[in-house]
């Protein structure tokens, strides 16, 4: 779970560009209609750069201009030009992986504030993050609850650098389960409302729990061939060794970097490692 880069471009330039691609989008090329569709940029950006997204007030546009979100679905030449920049500007480690969830590739584009409410931010490249197509499903048209915002943005939130994720290992019918929960001890409670909800809403636990079966059972096998010879103290280390390498990599939060702290200290585990070997 690491910070996106978002685009620093003339946002609006963009939007007047895509649409003037597009014969049913004439009325919107109008000056009255250019008028208030930038202010609606303006004010975006403006709680954007000051992290307060919730204060954006509803979209006067939702039912009555479909049109709007056909600028981004038709995936025009200039709009296919701006998902590649947004890709483009991030590092290796979150091209790689969603910021969303953290297990697959992110090769969808999230409408923060989601395209069939807000449809004059469908090509708002700050309210496009990149992210898997599990995710996006599972988000929906979902983004906020009752006074604060209930999905992390990765563009304006401060992922500390710190981790509220902690695993344990539980041997149920002789095979071992991944189970996550949260401390924030350590993280401002603000933080701590969006990070719940957030995980909630995507079944991260889950989905992280579902997930772990294969990630043990490869975890297993290579002990197995690399590491037979060793004590269970030597391979505890090796894990949590492994474990750091990839909160490093990917963040304090990533999930396969809290699995293999959770291995470390699980001695049934350490013990009987071989025998889960699929």
């Amino acid at each position: 779970m690491q910070n996106l880069t978002h685009l620093d471009i003339d946002y609006f330039d963009w939007y007047k560009e895509i649409i003037k691609s597009k014969k049913e989008n004439e009325f919107f090329i109008k000056q009255d209609s250019l008028d208030s569709i930038e202010n609606r940029y303006k004010e975006y950006m403006e709680n954007f750069d000051s992290s307060n997204l919730i204060l954006i007030k509803d979209s006067i546009y939702s039912k009555n201009h479909p049109e709007l979100t056909s600028c981004y679905k038709s995936k025009t030449k200039k709009v296919s030009e701006l998902i590649t920049k947004i890709k483009d500007a991030q590092t290796t480690e979150t091209k790689s992986k969603c910021q969303y969830c953290g297990i697959n590739r992110p090769k969808t584009m999230d409408h923060y504030l989601p395209i069939s409410l807000y449809p004059e931010y469908a090509v708002l490249a700050i309210n496009l993050l990149p992210c898997c197509n599990d995710c996006n499903k599972k988000k929906d048209n979902y983004w906020k609850e009752e006074g604060f915002r209930g999905i992390l943005n990765f563009y304006i939130d401060n992922i500390p650098d710190e981790q509220f994720l902690v695993g344990n290992i539980i041997i149920q019918n002789n095979l071992p389960s991944f189970i996550v929960n949260f401390d924030f001890s350590m993280i401002d409670k603000d933080f701590s409302n969006i990070v719940t909800a957030h995980y909630k809403r995507l079944e991260l636990f889950e989905r992280y729990s579902q997930e772990s079966a294969d990630e043990i059972s490869e975890i297993s096998r290579q002990l197995s061939i690399y590491s037979s010879d060793k004590t269970v103290d030597e391979i505890s280390k090796l894990l949590k060794t492994d474990a750091n390498d990839l909160q490093i990599k990917y963040g304090k939060n990533y999930w396969k970097a809290i699995l293999r702290a959770a291995l470390s200290a699980s001695i049934v585990y350490l013990n009987n490692y071989k025998k889960y070997v699929e």
